[in-house]
């Protein structure tokens, strides 16, 4: 929570702080545009479609 009591939430990847996938959909570790923000338990099943 910030300072005005609202929810907060940060991103992190191979520990270090990124922005949220929500406002700069662009990954930054590939630079892909191609991201997709799934429930847990979704991305395996995702990744068998895939190949």
């Amino acid at each position: 929570m910030d300072d005005q009591a609202r929810i907060t939430a940060v991103y992190h990847l191979d520990g270090r702080r990124v922005p949220s996938p929500l406002q700069s959909p662009r990954c930054p570790a590939c630079e892909s545009r191609k991201m997709r923000i799934m429930r847990p338990g979704r991305v395996a099943a995702a990744r068998l479609h895939e190949r």
